[in-house]
């Protein structure tokens, strides 16, 4: 049986495969919506979003199919050393297709083995068709809210530069004026004629900056909506695809062991919550460490929950959770086995 650190271990490694493609989303989408602006000088953002919607389904989907497979069989190998014919690397094998086609082995029996195997592929498929929807529906929300946020940023941005260009404009017009006040009074006949270039060309220079900002005001606006979308991309890619993997893991792992004592009589199940206690856990999570499940619940930070990365449970909850749901299974002798 893995330790919490080595499933976190590998759960990283996977998220890693997928990090890659989400940043390339959101790079594409980013350039898009620079695009639309400069073509429209507005984003229609809930049309771009939604356009997205399909590609992000995609890799939120396969994320999850691939902790599925990657996390769902663990309990059926330590079965297997203990005589049941759980046929773990067949299966394991064939839940890509079945998650996809809905269709399960036709050569399965009756037997409490084979039922734990195709409800388990059966179960697979409607939980990465429900959540992937569900994770796709609020990413796309997301992106929408990201998308208005960016084009109103930007365009105070440009009017806050724009100002601080007049401002510092007029005060340079002014500090001409009272060098020239001060040479024709002669209340600093010192002044040289090079400390007044020296202004002129400033004002030359704010002039033709003003200039050039106001002639070029959709496209500063459209490359700082660029700029502000593709700073969340790293950050939003990696939670993204943390939070995905992570509701595959715990999902496949929690669905197995229940199938695995509900069809093979005498099983027993001791199920506590494990956080990884360092410096980045959250308090809650700190604490629940240790818990055991009872009647099927833990609570975590005053919320009921069957697991970590519970679809019920808040995001701030779930975001960066490293938390396992740690399960001694105990099979009964080989006889009670069919």
């Amino acid at each position: 049986m893995q330790t919490i650190k080595e499933i976190d271990l590998a759960k990283r490694k996977l998220e890693a495969k997928f990090i890659p493609v989400l940043k390339k989303i959101f790079h594409n989408l980013a350039y898009d919506a620079k695009i639309l602006y400069l073509a429209q000088g507005r984003i229609p953002a809930k049309a771009l979003s939604l356009h997205y919607r399909p590609e992000f389904l995609t890799v939120i989907r396969n994320a999850q199919r691939a902790a599925i497979k990657e996390f769902g069989f663990d309990s059926r190998k330590e079965g297997e050393k203990k005589g049941y014919a759980f046929k773990t690397v067949k299966h394991k094998a064939l839940i890509d297709y079945q998650i996809q086609t809905k269709e399960v082995d036709p050569a399965l029996s009756d037997s409490k083995i084979d039922i734990i195997n195709q409800e388990f592929a059966v179960a697979a498929t409607y939980f990465a068709e429900e959540q992937s929807n569900i994770q796709a529906d609020y990413i796309t929300q997301t992106n929408e809210k990201e998308i208005i946020n960016a084009e109103a940023l930007a365009v105070i941005l440009f009017f806050e530069t724009q100002t601080k260009l007049e401002v510092n404009l007029i005060d340079a017009q002014n500090d001409l004026r009272k060098l020239d006040l001060e040479r024709f009074f002669g209340v600093s006949s010192s002044i040289s004629e090079a400390k007044r270039k020296k202004v002129e060309k400033k004002i030359a220079k704010l002039e033709k900056e003003l200039e050039d900002l106001n002639k070029n005001k959709d496209k500063f606006i459209a490359d700082e909506i660029e700029k502000k979308l593709l700073a969340k991309a790293d950050s939003r890619s990696s939670l993204i695809a943390e939070q995905n993997v992570g509701l595959g893991q715990s999902w496949a792992k929690a669905t197995e062991e229940n199938l695995i004592a509900d069809n093979i009589e005498g099983t027993e199940l001791e199920q506590h919550w494990r956080a990884i206690l360092d410096s980045h856990t959250r308090p809650d999570h700190s604490a629940a460490d240790g818990q055991k499940k009872e009647n099927g619940f833990y609570t975590v930070g005053g919320h009921r929950c069957t697991r970590p990365f519970d679809p019920n449970l808040p995001i701030d909850q779930v975001a960066n959770c490293r938390c396992q749901e740690e399960t001694k299974i105990i099979f009964p002798d080989i006889d009670g086995a069919n």
